[in-house]
């Protein structure tokens, strides 16, 4: 009795031992990326460019911003103006040349003092270049509380 339950023992030992084999390949290949895992993670710790990185990047990101010829986002124009002043251009620019205005363009500001009605600004403000060295200037009045104008031309003021 004893000649058949050896090779049956024997059997089922071999079954245990690649078993056994099995479990050690996949826990040292377990250890091994744990182990890159914990130096990478110490090697993050160290290194002072781009602490806000996220990770690896994406394949096909996004483009930023709006899609094109979507419609613009900004204050409208008022439709009552309660007084108009002017920004004149300085008399001569640095280098001592005449400053010759090109054009004059509209900014606005809308004050909103509580609990009194508001009060809509249009400010002239004249644009030209001096003849001399070609520079840009621009009108600038005491009361304007920002050199925006186009897309930033109507500011609110409280």
């Amino acid at each position: 009795m004893r000649e058949q339950e050896a090779p049956q023992n024997l059997k089922e030992a071999l079954e245990i031992i690649a078993e056994m084999r099995r479990a050690i390949q996949r826990l040292e290949k377990e250890n091994t990326e744990l182990k890159a895992q914990l130096e990478a993670a110490r090697r993050a710790g160290k290194r002072q460019a781009t602490p806000f990185s996220k990770g690896a990047l994406k394949d096909n990101p996004k483009t930023p911003g709006q899609k094109a010829g979507h419609a613009a986002v900004n204050r409208a124009i008022p439709t009552r103006v309660d007084r108009v002043l002017k920004a004149a251009l300085p008399t001569q620019c640095e280098c001592g040349g005449r400053i010759v205005e090109d054009e004059i363009r509209q900014q606005y500001q809308v004050d909103i003092p509580r609990p009194i009605p508001t009060i809509v600004t249009q400010f002239e403000v004249s644009i030209g270049y001096c003849a001399v060295c070609g520079k840009r200037h621009q009108g600038r009045h005491a009361e304007q509380t920002s050199d925006g104008l186009g897309a930033a031309g109507v500011q609110i003021y409280c």
